[in-house]
């Protein structure tokens, strides 16, 4: 449908709110919480049957730098490191007043949301939970990536079954120990059944959301499903008030304020071929954010930042091979299997191109560019059964991904068998995998440094030796999956200020009405990611920011 302005006021409007929210995720539906507390009549507006976007799908993690509980797992925090840390991720080019907002706001959202009764859990301070950009001044090892506790579906009544799951749901185990005692390694037919699910009960995205939704159905919040803001009303320079289009047709709907909190742009073609410069085919996250609440703010005039940028990751597809929950989602990370012993990553000529072990959002970096050319894709993991005998293929895979022998993952009994399959050039591949099996016994990669640094050695088995991250590929049969150019989603959007206003392309101030939050806006760190959950604390600290920005404004009531 196209996205149109609206510059008339109607004559009539079909209803009236205070503040209206389009897009049912984590950052709006914290958008809605925050304004409902504040005695608000408050829309949210979803497009798509079920409540909850790509956060139904994710981790639900949310990084928050100095959070109130760091310290309980060991960490020093500060608002100086913090700041610090996010400048350097950013190379400096974080704008001031979005750095002050997610420094000063992110440890008051924790504090928010804890106090309604949305409990959160940190990371261990051991474990694979050191900040992405670990060697920066300000980097802390755990301690600012929360988990939100599980969340039992049937307190939701009707709605329970209208929370978007993805392959992550199963993820209810207590984080902390799962990443103390490396549960990650263990191979999903290994691991004890999941008996909570049976009962209703959800962790990681799904339960996030499921606590959010929950508190904003308590508090008289209308949650429309199956419906688009396909226009916005704008009059005299402010917006006003949106169009509806759903089952039922169009409705005029005044509101005091609207919030886009609509998602990326990952599933639009064309806005990928228009702003991003370098190829992303295979997007992780739920397929419904194609980029309308961008194309609604352009229309109102709004200015945008950080268009070319993603919350990149390599992903597997999943050919069909494995049904998410309701989530939709066609393809999923390939996360930590890249930095265990006995896989290696390398292109159509056989030869690695990247330490495989480098967090996903740089490693996709090394596929190559519009520009340049992706001489490295196809991308192939390449493992052996040493690999299949130890560890799970794809994540935790708690919930039945690694099924044996899936449409996605091709099977030889020689590397050279291997090669034919999936068009990789015989003779490069050998000649990488003996010189790889050579630095895999002496525990040293000359060539890209792999398990050199605290990070690859933590994503790696510590039982292994001499080096948890280096381990041989030697033992038939031989395994390859395709990687393809991913991403959690796109980053970078409308242009917003410290109060998570949109800011008007013409004048450089804020559109008065109009706010956006997650990625839609330009809210997070700019050209970087700063740890596990850096998509959705940002998106949820400046969705309170806007909500208290816009629920101030308001007339009082009578």
């Amino acid at each position: 449908m196209e996205t149109r302005l609206v510059t008339q006021a109607p004559l009539e409007w079909d209803a009236a709110v205070d503040v209206l929210v389009a897009g049912s995720g984590g950052a709006g539906l914290t958008a809605a919480l925050v304004a409902a507390d504040a005695g608000c009549r408050v829309r949210v507006v979803e497009k798509s049957p079920l409540v909850g976007g790509t956060t139904g799908v994710s981790g639900g993690t949310v990084w928050i730098a100095n959070n109130p509980h760091v310290s309980e797992v060991g960490v020093e925090d500060s608002a100086q490191d913090a700041a610090a840390y996010m400048r350097g991720v950013s190379a400096g080019t974080i704008d001031d007043d979005i750095l002050n907002t997610l420094v000063e706001q992110g440890p008051k959202l924790v504090e928010y949301l804890e106090r309604v009764g949305i409990r959160f859990e940190p990371f261990p301070s051991v474990g694979p939970t050191l900040d992405y950009r670990f060697s920066l001044p300000g980097a802390k090892h755990g301690g600012r990536s929360l988990t939100p506790v599980p969340f039992e579906l049937t307190t939701l009544g009707s709605w329970a079954d209208r929370i978007r799951q993805g392959t992550t749901a199963g993820w209810v185990t207590d984080k902390k120990s799962y990443y103390q005692n490396r549960a990650y390694l263990v191979r999903p037919q290994d691991q004890p059944p999941v008996s909570e699910l049976a009962q209703g009960v959800v962790g990681a995205g799904s339960a996030l959301i499921g606590h959010l939704l929950k508190a904003c159905l308590d508090r008289g919040v209308e949650v429309v499903t199956d419906t688009a803001v396909d226009a916005l009303v704008m009059v005299e320079g402010e917006v006003i008030g949106a169009r509806l289009t759903g089952p039922d047709g169009s409705q005029m709907v005044r509101a005091g304020g609207t919030i886009l909190a609509t998602g990326g742009y990952e599933w639009n073609e064309e806005l990928k071929r228009r702003y991003l410069g370098r190829p992303l085919t295979h997007p992780v996250s739920a397929p419904v954010a194609d980029g309308d609440g961008l194309m609604l703010g352009l229309a109102a005039g709004a200015d945008v930042q950080g268009l070319g940028d993603a919350w990149w990751t390599p992903a597997i597809d999943l050919k069909g091979a494995h049904s998410p929950r309701g989530g939709g989602t066609r393809n999923i990370m390939c996360r930590v299997e890249r930095g265990l012993p006995h896989a290696i990553i390398v292109n159509r000529a056989g030869r690695r191109f990247v330490n495989e072990a480098t967090n996903y959002y740089d490693l996709p970096e090394a596929f190559g560019t519009h520009a340049s050319g992706t001489p490295n894709l196809p991308a192939w993991l390449v493992l052996d059964q040493q690999f299949r005998d130890k560890y799970p293929l794809v994540g935790t895979a708690s919930d039945g991904i690694a099924e044996p022998d899936p449409a996605w993952l091709v099977q030889a009994d020689t590397l050279e068998e291997l090669a034919e399959r999936c068009g990789i050039d015989p003779v490069g591949l050998q000649a990488t995998v003996s010189a790889f099996n050579k630095y895999a016994d002496a525990g040293e990669d000359p060539e890209f440094g792999r398990g050199s640094s605290p990070w690859d050695r933590e994503w790696g088995d510590p039982a292994h030796r001499p080096n948890p991250s280096l381990g041989r590929v030697e033992r038939a049969p031989f395994y390859a999956v395709e990687l393809h150019a991913g991403a959690l989603g796109t980053k970078g959007g409308l242009r917003v200020d410290g109060q998570g206003s949109v800011v008007s392309a013409a004048t450089g101030k804020a559109l008065p009405g109009l706010y956006a939050v997650g990625n839609v806006s330009a809210c997070s760190v700019p050209w970087g990611y700063t740890g596990p959950g850096a998509t959705l604390g940002p998106a949820m600290t400046f969705a309170m920011v806007a909500a208290r920005h816009l629920t101030a404004r308001l007339p009082a009531s009578d």
